[in-house]
């Protein structure tokens, strides 16, 4: 973990990959980074996205549903049905190739064993396909904001800024106590910080709630 982004590193024979992903503050914005960190030769690098469009209280059994994918500007848009909420798959650096094929039954386990419904459809939506060479990274955009920044070495340093600044007002309110602090409590500060949400109240634009728990409940009240 670095602050609350985690870190993946895969080694493949002498290449070392690296993968983060995070959220931007403030929209509906997702962001995969990899990075090739070592490695003799370039690595080609293929994803494949997987979509749904659903409430987290239910699971698809998609059927004959089909979705509109249609290519956009650096990626493609995703509309689930007439008059949803489109989302989209970006990438400054990649060619998505547009697709439309159901993965079914995927297995939940953890659904399973809290004896709901552990079945579950997903919708290959796209597939792009890229070389990396070392010291060069590449970041997939995943968002319902088709005018987005695609800079994710830009995106990733605010994102490290923004914690950083949590952080540090934490040990200016108090920095005797801050200082003889474990580790971990920098952790709770910003994992607290992650259920703070925008919620536009009557008279009051910006608002703001708290969300009673990931990823199973919305918020239960609004407060000034």
């Amino acid at each position: 973990m670095e602050g609350t982004t985690p870190v993946w590193r895969f080694a493949l024979a002498d290449a070392l990959l690296e993968k983060r992903i995070w959220m931007r503050q403030g929209e509906n914005t997702t962001c995969v980074h990899y990075s090739l960190v070592r490695g003799n030769s370039p690595l080609r690098l293929t994803v494949k996205a997987l979509v749904n469009y659903r409430d987290f209280h239910s699971n698809t059994h998609a059927g004959d549903w089909r979705m509109r994918v249609e290519a956009a500007e650096n990626g493609v848009q995703i509309a689930a049905f007439d008059d949803a909420i489109p989302f989209y798959l970006l990438c400054a650096n990649a060619k998505f190739e547009p697709k439309h094929e159901w993965h079914r039954n995927c297995f939940l386990p953890m659904e399973m064993y809290r004896g709901l419904d552990d079945r579950e459809d997903h919708l290959l939506a796209a597939v792009t396909s890229l070389e990396l060479t070392v010291g060069q990274n590449l970041t997939l955009v995943l968002t319902t904001n088709a005018c987005t920044e695609l800079d994710g070495a830009q995106a990733l340093a605010e994102h490290v800024e923004r914690e950083r600044n949590l952080c540090s007002k934490w040990q200016a309110s108090d920095a005797q106590v801050a200082s003889a602090a474990p580790p971990w409590v920098r952790q709770l500060i910003l994992a607290a910080d992650q259920f703070v949400v925008k919620r536009s109240l009557p008279g009051e634009e910006d608002g703001r709630s708290i969300i009673a728990g990931y990823h199973r409940f919305g918020d239960w009240c609004a407060t000034p």
